[in-house]
């Protein structure tokens, strides 16, 4: 990759990480005081070299992409070449935009079988986890985009993504420590509210879950 500026690079592994990034999002990481042309530019000329790929996400706004060569080059994931369908596309914006906005990074597959090895089995793949400080406890989080479901539905789904985890011993640990959550990303503020009315009135146990408004999921829902 010597064609390519330290940003470029750092670009690319961020598209990577996320599998998805908009320009306004690489605006804010990477060019801060810079102007969109500066940014169309560098994605552009990146384009050009067959290494992000920009697709159609509502009107004229647009979301990219690495190619399979991009990805390659960078050791991302496989899938983070492929297309990304209707259905997986707002949870990768939801959360993209959740990370970026927080100033936090989700764990790459890779990273997250690196760090922690004890949490892995190979029948399961990698979900969306993060770092998170919270109510003065650090520990790990899996991100859980709603994608306009009922409350009654993601209890359900929680109970058994917390359950399946209850099954690994690495998890068991952290579970038990409530050094586990799990953060639910809306795009409303009234479904943030009936969401974690009824967490806080149904769900039971150590493993803590909160409702997290990300405003930029209601383009795509709403």
């Amino acid at each position: 990759m010597s064609l390519f500026t330290e940003r470029d690079r750092q670009i690319l592994n961020h598209v990577g990480r996320y599998r998805i990034t908009t320009l306004d999002v690489l605006q804010r990481l990477f060019f801060p005081t810079a102007g969109r042309t500066a940014v169309s530019k560098v994605v552009s000329r990146l384009a050009q070299m067959g290494r992000l790929r920009e697709e159609r996400l509502s009107g004229p706004r647009k979301y990219l992409r690495l190619t399979p060569r991009a990805a390659e080059e960078v050791n991302a994931s496989r899938r983070s070449g492929e297309p990304i369908t209707e259905q997986t596309l707002p949870v990768l914006l939801g959360i993209l935009a959740y990370c970026t906005n927080r100033g936090i990074e989700r764990f790459t597959p890779a990273e997250f079988r690196s760090q922690f090895p004890e949490l892995c089995t190979p029948a399961r793949p990698i979900a969306a986890y993060v770092v998170d400080s919270h109510a003065g406890r650090t520990g790990l989080a899996l991100l859980l985009v709603d994608r306009d479901t009922s409350p009654r539905r993601l209890l359900a789904k929680v109970r058994k993504l917390i359950g399946q985890r209850y099954r690994i011993p690495g998890f068991l640990s952290l579970i038990q420590d409530r050094r586990f959550s799990v953060i639910i990303l809306t795009g409303f503020l009234d479904k943030q509210i009936e969401i974690q009315r009824a967490f806080d009135r149904f769900h039971r146990g150590p493993t803590s879950v909160r409702v997290e408004l990300v405003e930029e999921l209601a383009k795509l829902i709403g």
